[in-house]
């Protein structure tokens, strides 16, 4: 009994130390250089250590990116508990994106909750995928449909019905910029007229979109209430004004 134990625990390295490695070569594939750290204790907000299997982070316009990545060496599907838990693990951190490998599959209700709490399933057959993984995480950038407006919604460009990776840049009297609404409504009105798809900014967004506009000496078309009165605001009045100080 205990050499069975000894060789699952073994074979649940091997399966963490094969996951580190590819999430490795992807990283540096694509030109960052990453360091994914395995098997390591992270502290949480409430004080209590968890244990990691996999860990990476980075920073891209002044955010850092950080994923957490558990590693389910089953005889059988993952469960809801089992994602439950660790949607818990993620809670106590700061900030993580969470992305649960398994080598036996998972059920699914735990592919139900996963989806509703934005944490990504792969099985381990589908490791070749983790590339694409890799870039659809970076949720500081590129905001899906399930990000809520807070504090505001824009627009993003797309191609197909999908979001192709920009926010888009319209233009108002002499100026350019960034449209930001306090109304979904109003963002979908003007949408339909200047295209793209509505997305969410949270405090990460809004703090990614005034990089962009620093870099790039663009304004901000304001829509506080509907889409008659726009304002022009500066990067500077954005910051002040919406910007939360902990995202400062």
């Amino acid at each position: 009994m205990l050499n069975f134990k000894r060789k699952m625990k073994d074979k649940g390295k091997s399966f963490e130390e094969l996951v580190q490695y590819v999430y490795q070569q992807l990283l540096f594939l694509e030109g960052k250089e990453i360091q994914v750290l395995r098997d390591i204790e992270i502290l949480g907000k409430s004080g209590a250590k968890h244990q990691i299997d996999a860990f990476y982070q980075f920073e891209l316009v002044g955010v850092t990116h950080k994923v957490v990545i558990e590693c389910k060496n089953h005889t059988r599907p993952i469960t809801k508990g089992n994602v439950q838990e660790f949607y818990g693990k993620l809670l106590d951190l700061d900030n993580c994106t969470g992305i649960m490998v398994s080598s036996s599959g998972f059920q699914q209700g735990a592919e139900t909750i996963a989806s509703h709490y934005g944490i990504e399933l792969i099985s381990m057959g589908e490791l070749p995928l983790l590339g694409k993984v890799v870039a659809a995480k970076i949720a500081v950038i590129l905001p899906n449909e399930k990000v809520v407006g807070q504090p505001f919604w824009t627009l993003m460009g797309d191609q197909d019905g999908e979001v192709n990776g920009t926010y888009m840049v319209l233009p108002h009297e002499n100026d350019k910029g960034f449209y930001l609404f306090t109304s979904k409504k109003t963002a979908e009105l003007i949408s339909n007229r200047a295209g793209g798809l509505v997305r969410g900014v949270s405090q990460l967004h809004l703090r990614v979109l005034l990089s962009f506009a620093d870099y790039h000496k663009l304004k901000f078309m304001f829509f506080p209430y509907d889409e008659q009165l726009i304002f022009k605001l500066s990067t500077i009045e954005v910051k002040e004004h919406f910007l939360n100080s902990d995202f400062s």
